[in-house]
């Protein structure tokens, strides 16, 4: 059956748009779909579990998301690992001390602000102030008044000064006989 319409190849610009928003819905599709806990969970537990889902890092190498954020095989494993020693008996702080244990401390999601790891709390807020103060002193520096550059002309010498002339007097011969 032919067209009754000819088709026109669709911008990329518009092409790429609509495949962003196809894979950003399907993913928030995916999130949507993925249990976070079993709902007969008791409330007490169901708290435990998500603390220990929100602090921990999946480690299935796609993205540095939580287990309870990330939609992947990995976390949905470590998922019913959390809810299933939650079940035996174990203390939230006991699963995450686990998974320390195991992968160390770069598996929580945030660092405890303890020994080095205090420098990735205090260091962005340093780098920041260290720049600030950096700006302004440039900015100080070059609205100072000693600054305009007039006296670091170098001076011309005697030599200098009749050369000068001596080309000025030429230029303005030549350009009084171009003149009709």
């Amino acid at each position: 059956m032919p067209d009754l319409l000819p088709r026109r190849p669709c911008h990329p610009a518009l092409s790429f748009l609509l495949a962003a928003l196809s894979l950003h819905a399907f993913s928030a599709l995916t999130a949507w779909a993925m249990p976070t806990a079993s709902p007969d969970l008791p409330a007490d537990t169901r708290q435990g579990y998500e603390k220990v889902a929100r602090e921990i890092l999946c480690y299935c190498g796609c993205a540095r998301q939580s287990i309870y954020d990330c939609t992947c095989g990995t976390a949905h494993e470590l998922r019913d690992r959390i809810e299933g020693e939650l079940k035996a008996g174990k203390t939230p702080e006991d699963i995450i001390a686990g998974f320390v244990r195991e992968h160390g401390e770069q598996v929580r999601v945030v660092p405890p602000a303890r020994g080095f790891n205090r420098l990735a709390w205090i260091g962005p807020g340093i780098a920041i102030l260290l720049g600030a103060v950096v700006v302004l002193w440039v900015l100080l520096r070059w609205s100072s008044p000693g600054s305009a550059g007039a006296e670091l002309r170098p001076v011309p010498s005697e030599a200098e000064e009749q050369r000068d002339e001596a080309y000025r007097r030429r230029l303005a011969r030549d350009l009084s006989s171009l003149e009709p």
